[in-house]
């Protein structure tokens, strides 16, 4: 290559997304090219960070994901309600649930 690969082709390289045929004419003149070099192991580097940050936000999701099923599962097995009768419900308790739902229609 007698010139400096855009700056595109050398974050293509950098993350691996890049043709065949461009790619080993970018590692050929990346091994006579300081500067291009550079660029690449900052572009490596910023990708490796935004991998990072990602992962750390899904952990985090994870964690949270862990917790709420952790309750859940606690509510399920400290119910101290027997459903294995019908319950009964108040008149005056009975209307205001009608009227609930006749609103959402």
């Amino acid at each position: 290559m007698s010139h400096h690969p855009d700056t595109e082709l050398l974050r293509l390289y950098a993350s691996g997304a890049i043709d065949t045929a461009h790619g080993a004419a970018i590692a050929s003149h990346l091994d006579s090219c300081p500067h291009c070099r550079n660029k690449v192991t900052q572009f490596e580097s910023e990708a490796a960070e935004q991998m990072i940050a990602v992962s750390n936000a899904e952990q985090k999701s994870s964690k949270e994901l862990e917790l709420v099923f952790a309750h859940m599962l606690d509510d399920i097995t400290t119910l101290d309600a027997d459903y294995s009768k019908p319950r009964c419900v108040s008149p005056a308790k009975s209307e205001s649930m009608v009227r609930s739902l006749s609103s959402l229609r």
